[in-house]
């Protein structure tokens, strides 16, 4: 299923470089990865069992953020000021790299 998900999703965005007049069809279409972040939230919770594990605010003051399962499988997510959180990437063999200690060069 999640497979399906990102094939869809990458479909989705290649519709976004088509030339403008398809781009306009295909913005005022609505987007079906995106909802409230409440709802994302729980249903890659539920689904996925992800949940947050790092976030940040971009540069257009949409919020970031990184959720993780015990299994590997990750979705990064970026959350408008109003609420609405899009898919952005999602994937499987996710791996925490290590912290550097401090006084060692990497």
């Amino acid at each position: 299923m999640r497979t399906v998900f990102v094939v869809f999703f990458i479909s989705l965005m290649a519709g976004l470089f088509a030339p403008p007049a398809q781009a306009q069809q295909a913005v005022a279409q609505p987007n079906p990865t995106c909802d409230a972040r409440d709802k994302v939230l729980s249903a890659l919770s539920g689904r996925y069992f992800e949940q947050p594990t790092s976030m940040g605010l971009a540069a257009n003051g949409s919020m970031v953020e990184v959720l993780v399962s015990e299994k590997g499988t990750w979705t990064i997510i970026s959350t408008m000021p109003n609420g609405l959180s899009c898919l952005i990437a999602a994937g499987e063999y996710w791996e925490k790299v290590p912290e550097k200690l401090a006084g060692m060069k990497m």
